[in-house]
């Protein structure tokens, strides 16, 4: 399985809802917007950057799971 970084940007986009809805829908598909390092400290990724591992390592496959 494979690890993957994504940024998100939504243009003209309404604040906060479409962001609420953005975050809920990635992280159905397993992503979320914090990474745990070794040391074992969670550290938040920047806004619009999402974390997802164990997915397929079909790469367009992923790419599509927004749509």
């Amino acid at each position: 399985m494979a690890e993957y970084f994504a940024r998100v940007e939504l243009h003209g986009a309404k604040w906060p809802d479409d962001y609420e809805e953005l975050h809920e829908a990635l992280e159905k598909e397993g992503f979320i917007n914090c990474i745990t390092p070794t040391d074992g400290d969670t550290k938040r990724l920047p806004s619009g950057f999402y974390f997802a591992k164990a997915l397929s390592d079909d790469k367009a496959k992923v790419s599509r799971l927004s749509g």
